[in-house]
């Protein structure tokens, strides 16, 4: 079941979140280097502010609100993300389990109470760090969900009910519901993590639509700043797979 939620974080952060450039991108962003520099003025004024733009992005894609504000500040279209990140997480955990069709109920009841948990108790702050026009840089502070806890839980549980119930071992379904029920039970108890984590967002203006924004190099803070919010502290999990 750790595999499912690694594989959440994973996937979803590779299925379509990413907001930079891609490569062919950049070759045509060398032929629009050459726009007027009348037009330079214009764009600036109308990109939105880099702080209230990552605002946007964290609230459009973790929170589910202002989508609008996602669209103006990256060029995003809202529909794209709809069920996106739901779908990633329900594949990642059918991965590991026995894809069927009460497992994958089992996942979509599972993904609506993490999510609303994050909804209700992670946070975040945004404050920028190099105030420059054309390379802005951010710094994202997140208390994301204290997957740890569960995580331990999940553990220390399942082994008392082995230990009092040896047959569940040999029972895959069961064991799988009696798994899914543990993590529903944690999540609706969990709390933020303590411990904050901050990461550093390079923005730059989108070579072919300079009034929006996009991340300037590789997408790797981008990821793993969305991913604190639902597994905070799960890179300090043992994540081998003989306990599966």
């Amino acid at each position: 079941m750790k595999k499912g939620l690694i594989a959440f974080a994973c996937v979803f952060l590779l299925a379509g979140c990413s907001l930079g450039p891609s490569k062919n991108n950049k070759e045509d962003a060398k032929q629009n280097d050459k726009t007027a520099q009348s037009d330079k003025k214009e764009e600036k004024s109308s990109r939105i502010d880099p702080k209230k733009a990552v605002e946007a992005l964290i609230d459009g894609v973790v929170y589910e609100k202002n989508l609008d504000q996602l669209e103006a500040a990256f060029d995003v279209d809202p529909s794209e993300l709809e069920g996106l990140i739901e779908s990633s997480f329900v594949s990642g955990f059918m991965e590991s389990t026995d894809n069927s069709e009460a497992t994958t109920k089992q996942a979509h009841d599972l993904w609506a109470t993490l999510v609303a948990q994050v909804k209700a108790k992670a946070t975040y702050e945004v404050t920028v760090i190099k105030d420059d026009v054309k390379k802005p840089v951010v710094k994202v502070t997140v208390k994301g969900i204290n997957m740890n806890s569960i995580e331990k839980a999940l553990q220390d549980r399942v082994v008392k009910e082995v230990l009092a119930n040896p047959s569940l071992a040999d029972d895959d379904a069961a064991l799988t519901a009696f798994v899914f029920d543990i993590y529903r039970q944690e999540l609706e108890n969990v709390k933020a993590t303590d411990t904050a984590k901050s990461f550093e967002l390079k923005l730059s203006p989108d070579p072919l639509n300079k009034k929006v924004w996009t991340f300037d190099g590789d997408d790797d803070a981008f990821s793993d700043m969305l991913a604190s919010f639902f597994f905070s502290e799960i890179d300090e999990l043992d994540l081998d797979d003989d306990d599966k």
